[in-house]
């Protein structure tokens, strides 16, 4: 049995944490969207960290629409940042070629720290 999908977003010092859990496959995959999406029409530049200690699965989609975002908010001087991935969620992006494009984090502390001071420049 598959574990169920759920996703819950919160702010700390302006920066979106997103937090989903469980598997992001094809029939998931436009719930995932609609909370970057979300996001990305907000007021603000957006300051996203994706918490991926509770993701057990990510399919290529998935990782792809966070590639397109963190290239979304690089032009608008906005920030993406991954922490607390499992070696499951980081060989895909490995095989992906994403794992050098994307800033990966060990933790919600150093995410965050990360985001305090990122200028967008990546």
């Amino acid at each position: 049995m598959a574990a169920e999908f759920s996703i819950h977003t919160e702010s700390v010092n302006g920066v979106t944490i997103i937090c989903p859990q469980g598997h992001v496959d094809d029939v998931v995959f436009p719930d995932f969207k609609d909370e970057l999406d979300k996001i990305l029409r907000g007021d603000q530049i957006p300051r996203i960290a994706v918490d991926c200690s509770k993701l057990l699965y990510m399919n290529s989609k998935g990782l792809g629409l966070l590639a397109g975002t963190h290239r979304k908010l690089i032009v608008q001087r906005g920030q993406l940042v991954l922490f607390a991935a499992n070696a499951r969620i980081k060989k895909s992006l490995d095989l992906l070629g994403l794992e050098s494009r994307l800033t990966l984090c060990p933790d919600r502390q150093s995410a965050l720290q990360f985001l305090a001071t990122a200028t967008g420049d990546k």
